[in-house]
């Protein structure tokens, strides 16, 4: 028989042995995806087409960031990665931000990330925005269908008027390539990036079209 010391230090072991297992208890069909994407990343950094494949379902589909077509077999998606491993060499990927879906065996996730790579020696970055969508088979989550595409780069064509109290993406059209003197450049930045002869009236006097932030 155990003595009262004795069968305290026993719950206060069990009790510790429970507080540790907690976390893992407490992990839930939001931090699985999450970890499968991240698996995705590891994969992705070992520039090894066959060790994709495993995280992708049988009938997935794949839109991917260089191709100009879905990828809808498994020849195809091993297809794409060879061609990315070989044109992105070093490829590897970082997440940012994920919103992460669960609807019972199937789940979302929406977020964006930037690849890294090297082109003639340097380091290059590709940032992009993607959509995976998994399927629960078993106890894994596998991805039924993966968009990614670039990170669309700001329009040149875009101006901030200080005398707006609001942000609204409006177009703007004129013949005479006026342009009204409180529209100044976002940024002194974008001045030049928008067009080297651009002044607070105009573009050099040329007609001009585009979109304007009013």
């Amino acid at each position: 028989m155990q003595s009262p010391v004795q069968l305290v230090s026993t719950g206060v072991g069990l009790g510790l042995i429970l507080l540790s297992l907690a976390p893992a208890a407490a992990a839930g069909p939001k931090e699985d995806v999450a970890v499968a994407t991240l698996a995705w990343g590891r994969a992705l950094g070992e520039d090894d087409p066959d060790k994709m494949l495993p995280l992708y379902s049988e009938d997935a589909v794949l839109w991917g960031t260089l191709s100009p077509t879905v990828r809808a077999d498994r020849a195809a998606l091993r297809d794409y990665f060879v061609t990315a491993f070989k044109v992105l060499p070093g490829l590897k990927v970082a997440f940012g931000d994920q919103l992460i879906r669960v609807y019972g065996d199937a789940a979302v996730n929406t977020g964006y990330y930037t690849f890294s790579y090297v082109k003639d020696g340097e380091p290059k970055s590709l940032p992009a925005r993607y959509s995976f969508t998994y399927v629960k088979s078993a106890e894994q989550w596998l991805i039924v269908d993966h968009h990614s595409s670039a990170m669309p780069s700001i329009p040149r064509e875009v101006f901030y008027s200080p005398r707006r109290g609001r942000h609204r993406l409006m177009r703007a059209e004129t013949g005479s390539g006026r342009i009204p003197t409180y529209w100044v450049a976002l940024s002194a930045n974008f001045a030049s990036a928008a067009a080297p002869a651009f002044t607070a009236s105009g573009f050099g006097g040329n007609p001009c079209r585009g979109y304007m932030m009013v």
